[in-house]
């Protein structure tokens, strides 16, 4: 495992009584935000981009929220502010991106780096909208049975065109390039409240990675206070991936062919529940990669990188129907 994450699972288990895999997913989804779109595989007519749509899946004493918090904090205090407000409703929430847009484009120095509290502060490039949604409460975010939001949501996922939008005060309103990331937590109960039944049919939930967070990993009465070494580490880590540049990633010798056998020869271990994810799988493993890649400081995706990246994929696989 990369040096990074061996640090974040050793410096999260002093503190948090957590699951470690919610906290890898948690730490992966976040750097998925922060790369947005500078690091891509150019893929067909299209390029397949990091970001990703992960929900913790625990009762309430799993300390789901604990991960989330986590990774938020942490993102804020590398520089990243592009979040999405915790609750509200569809049409707000697209309007907010829309307004987004109209700051970054009505700024009279795109170049001019501002500072909050000595750090430098990260901004979309023109032309592109950035959004990462997390939220431990997610319900709070999305809403109960909201079939509308969630649609839109599964459409900004690979979303490679700008996506207008009909507002009842503000007619329409053009939002460029939509780069969304998501990292949610909620209950099992929540859960099936927020996706019904006839949510499986619809195209948000094969977009989504569902990590089971049951019980909790350690115990710990008195937490001690985060270890500042590691803590800084973690931050300059996050904050060199912000200053990445758009570029495409690559493959090292035998590493496609590797991928197109694991693509022509993958079974499903899951019921026809799973049937819309198993069926977009190999972009979930490419977008992986490509967190592992940068995690690496590389954009060249390796046979070990490839390895990391299909383990974790596989192991977490084989959870997710406890969902």
């Amino acid at each position: 495992m990369a040096k990074f994450l061996d640090t974040y699972v050793s410096f999260v288990s002093e503190f948090t009584e957590t699951r470690n895999i919610a906290h890898v997913w948690s730490i992966l989804t976040a750097i998925s935000a922060l790369i947005g779109r500078t690091r891509y595989i150019p893929f067909g007519a299209k390029n397949i981009y990091p970001n990703m749509y992960t929900m913790i899946v625990g009762d309430p004493a799993s300390r789901k929220s604990t991960a989330i918090k986590l990774v938020k904090d942490l993102c804020e205090d590398a520089g990243y502010n592009e979040f999405a407000f915790e609750s509200g409703s569809k049409e707000s929430y697209l309007t907010s991106l829309a307004r987004r847009v109209k700051e970054v484009s009505d700024s009279i120095d795109l170049d001019l780096e501002v500072e909050i509290n000595g750090v430098p502060q990260w901004e979309p490039p023109l032309g592109e909208t950035h959004s990462f949604i997390c939220s431990d409460e997610f319900q709070d975010f999305i809403g109960i049975n909201n079939m509308s939001f969630i649609s839109i949501l599964g459409d900004m996922w690979d979303r490679e065109r700008g996506y207008d939008y009909e507002t009842i005060k503000r007619g329409i309103v053009t939002i460029p390039k939509p780069c969304i990331s998501l990292l949610g937590g909620t209950t099992p109960s929540t859960f099936s409240n927020i996706f019904p039944s006839h949510a499986i049919d619809q195209g948000f939930l094969s977009r989504l990675l569902m990590i089971p967070c049951k019980g909790r990993e350690r115990k710990i009465a008195f937490p001690p206070p985060p270890d500042p070494e590691k803590r800084s580490y973690i931050l300059n880590c996050l904050s060199s991936i912000l200053e990445f540049k758009p570029t495409a990633v690559t493959f090292s010798k035998d590493v496609e062919a590797i991928l197109t056998e694991i693509y022509d020869n993958w079974q499903s271990p899951f019921d026809s529940r799973f049937a819309g994810y198993a069926g977009r799988r190999h972009t979930h493993l490419l977008k992986l990669c490509i967190v592992f890649a940068s995690i690496y400081g590389t954009v060249e995706i390796t046979n070990d990188i490839l390895i990391e990246a299909h383990t974790l994929l596989t192991y977490t696989e084989l959870l997710m129907p406890d969902v």
